[in-house]
């Protein structure tokens, strides 16, 4: 058994701090004594609010991980604050979801899915390694459960979610000369506004789509309507964090959540047995739904 790390003072830099489960895990890290570089999206009263919860240790640092030269401007800042020491650890936490059938999903709207998702977390890291090797130190990418399984109409979330942990595995062979230390963490529901925002759109998006769309499609979107979006707290994915950084030798795969751990069972299934798994798991929030009335 590995030593626990102790990980006060270290610095961290972290994007998406700025809300949801992001801002509850840069306060966990804060608490714990982490320098903590919580990134935030450019709106300069999202840094002020979580800097009033958090100790003089968190340092909130303005990006848009879908901008390079911002990204180029962070790093700059980053290197500032934590000249030769280098960083302990990088923290890909930003992300949007993006629910919709694959015959209709605006183009568009899964370029920013993907520029969020995919783009903006390699090329934050991409910047980032060579202050995480100066400490042989972390990389950790939020993926999700959606990551092992891919479900009908979250398609998009589902495929970026796919190539982030593509990413990440080879990422972790890549580095592994410098021992740096690449680890996904696969949360399944999560209580947190994203997911339920998507949910809640699920009318706005139906009166978007074209008639034939509509009468192709709208059931099967309101089912996604009638899902419960009861999840863990995201306390837990702040424990998995720490977790991982006071570790010697983190698991290169964490998957939290019960409904996580289903959804790992059914990605080991036949695909015939599992597209069948799949399909009774969309139809059942239908049912559901009309038990309730």
């Amino acid at each position: 058994m590995s030593k626990e790390i102790d990980i006060k003072g270290k610095y961290v830099f972290m994007t998406g701090a700025d809300g949801g489960i992001g801002q509850v895990c840069a306060l966990a890290m804060d608490r714990a004594g982490v320098n903590v570089i919580a990134g935030v999206y450019p709106d300069l009263s999202r840094a002020e609010k979580l800097q009033e919860k958090a100790s003089d240790r968190l340092k909130p640092l303005v990006i848009n991980s879908t901008d390079a030269d911002s990204i180029a401007a962070a790093k700059k800042e980053i290197e500032s604050i934590v000249g030769s020491d280098g960083l302990y650890g990088v923290i890909n936490m930003a992300g949007l979801s993006g629910m919709g059938p694959v015959e209709f999903f605006p183009m568009k709207q899964l370029k920013m899915v993907f520029s969020v998702n995919v783009f903006g977390t390699f090329g934050v890291t991409q910047a980032m390694i060579p202050l995480v090797r100066k400490t042989q130190g972390y990389i950790i990418n939020i993926s999700s459960d959606a990551g092992l399984v891919s479900y009908p109409f979250a398609a998009p979330y589902c495929s970026s979610k796919f190539a982030i942990e593509a990413i990440s595995d080879a990422l972790r062979v890549e580095l592994k000369p410098w021992n740096i230390k690449v680890v996904l963490i696969e949360p399944g529901n999560v209580q947190t506004d994203m997911w339920q925002k998507a949910v809640d759109g699920v009318q706005k998006q139906i009166d978007s789509l074209p008639p034939e769309a509509v009468d192709l499609y709208a059931e099967e979107y309101k089912k996604w309507a009638s899902m419960t979006t009861q999840g863990m707290p995201p306390e837990r994915i702040a424990d998995t964090i720490l977790d991982i950084l006071t570790s010697e030798k983190p698991k290169p795969r964490n998957v939290v959540g019960e409904d996580a751990q289903m959804t790992q069972v059914i990605s080991y299934m036949p695909d015939e047995l599992r597209d069948t798994v799949v399909w009774k798991f969309i139809n059942s929030y239908q049912s559901e739904d009309k038990d309730k009335k």
